[in-house]
């Protein structure tokens, strides 16, 4: 990512207290300026071969190209899914 970027990086999260959790570790870091949780949302998907439906909470990062290699690996530590989605825009 270029360092002058401004980015939204998103990540869903199976509660509020996972998501909160995430917010929290990501200010307390700094990687971003905030984090917007949002939720319940309704996910459908396949995993493993199957049609899944699950409640969600989608959390939207804010930050710059220059922390996004450090936010990514700070979500993906914390993250409580196997795969977890890192979107950045």
């Amino acid at each position: 990512m270029e360092p002058n970027q401004i980015l939204c990086v998103t990540t869903t999260l199976p509660s509020k207290e996972s998501a909160d959790a995430l917010a929290d570790a990501l200010v307390r870091k700094r990687l971003v300026a905030c984090v917007q949780v949002q939720g319940p949302i309704s996910s459908t998907y396949h995993w493993r071969g199957i049609l899944e439906h699950a409640e969600e909470w989608l959390c939207v990062a804010k930050t710059d190209g220059k922390h996004f290699d450090l936010l990514k690996t700070a979500i993906l530590e914390q993250h409580t899914y196997d795969e977890p989605e890192i979107v950045a825009t």
